[in-house]
């Protein structure tokens, strides 16, 4: 039961993953998908899921001088991000949590 109850909650996070990591590309990348893309929006939305948030990292060929709608791309990521980051969160947490009971019951 609670092996079932596991496995949803990591198929959630793991569409959380992808639709973010979609959304990601298409904002950040203008829906370019290449290797760099890929793995900073796999990157993001882990940091985000997990709410770790390595804060100012951001690739060194991002230049906010020469590309103006940059910081406007960024700002629209981070208004995303807060109501991603709440429901990841939350999927995240219980997936942690059923995984304890899990393994407390097996040992018990």
């Amino acid at each position: 039961m609670i092996q079932q109850l596991i496995r949803k909650y990591v198929e959630w996070l793991i569409i959380l993953l992808i639709i973010f990591s979609v959304a990601y590309i298409v904002v950040m990348f203008d829906g370019r998908v290449n290797q760099e893309s890929i793995i900073e929006a796999l990157n993001y939305s882990a940091q985000t899921v997990t709410t770790v948030g390595y804060g100012n990292w951001v690739p060194t060929h991002w230049n906010f001088q020469q590309d103006s709608g940059l910081h406007q791309r960024v700002l629209f990521m981070k208004l995303l991000s807060v109501p991603f980051s709440l429901i990841g969160a939350f999927v995240f947490s219980v997936t942690i949590g059923m995984a304890t009971l899990w393994i407390l019951d097996r040992h018990r």
